[in-house]
């Protein structure tokens, strides 16, 4: 499950180096606040997300004994 969460983590911090390059077309101009804005609460959310996840991950870790979900229902 971690490594699953970290996944998440990097593609989310992808997506706002994306959106932080695309604020930036014109060298001349100043550069777009709305995406800067939209990327800091984004990682706001990203991190309280992280954190919900990862103390999710813990409490199953602590219910079932095991670091993972299994698939089937017979496990």
């Amino acid at each position: 499950m971690l490594r699953k969460i970290l996944a998440i983590n990097v593609m989310g911090t992808g997506v706002f180096l994306v959106l932080v390059a695309l604020a930036a077309v014109n060298p001349d101009a100043p550069p777009d606040p709305v995406p800067h804005a939209m990327v800091i609460t984004g990682i706001v959310v990203a991190v309280s997300a992280t954190a919900l996840a990862l103390t999710l991950m813990l409490k199953v870790s602590v219910a079932t004994g095991k670091n993972h979900l299994s698939d089937s229902t017979r496990d």
